[in-house]
């Protein structure tokens, strides 16, 4: 048992010197990773707003998803995850227990491969409850870091997405 604890100890430094000559190499940090901290802060921000939805019966993306389907109206799932910036496939599992909950209505489409999404008035319901306590979560938000500070953060976040977007194919 000592010769491999030891074994592994050895290794383990060997990595982690290696792992100094890359990072002094490269002047990259990875505890200043750009996923680190956003992770760190959406896993916050969701759990908060979980907080704050809990009462109404709504998580923070289940209100997001049915504010979309407020705003904009019935959506396909491929529409519904551009706007929510999700995937079509979590979309899709997202939907389930809204569905389940009598929050959205699936319809066919145009096309029966096609799934058209539509909040329901017990949605409306539940959002117009969650509403005013968005509002002052938000408004605490923005007043700790102020309008300018947020806009120049939303600024960042989309060239963020644009410089992490898949570039489109070469054409032949």
């Amino acid at each position: 048992m000592y010769v491999h604890i030891s074994a592994n100890l050895t290794y383990n430094k060997d990595v982690a010197s290696r792992l100094k000559r890359l990072i002094a190499d490269n002047k990259l940090d990875p505890m200043e990773c750009v996923t680190r901290h956003i992770t760190r802060l959406s896993r916050a921000l969701v759990a908060r707003f979980d907080a704050e939805f809990a009462a109404s019966g709504l998580t923070s993306h289940q209100f997001t998803i049915l504010m979309t389907l407020a705003r904009s109206g019935s959506l396909n799932v491929g529409e519904l995850s551009h706007y929510v910036g999700m995937d079509q496939s979590t979309t899709t599992r997202a939907l389930r227990p809204l569905q389940r909950d009598g929050l959205i209505k699936i319809t066919a489409g145009d096309d029966r491969r096609q799934r058209i999404i539509s909040a329901t008035a017990l949605a409306e319901t539940k959002l117009a409850n969650a509403y005013p306590r968005w509002v002052e979560l938000q408004k605490t938000i923005l007043k700790q870091l102020g309008n300018n500070e947020w806009e120049s953060m939303m600024q960042s976040f989309r060239v963020i997405r644009k410089a992490i977007a898949p570039s489109a194919p070469a054409k032949a």
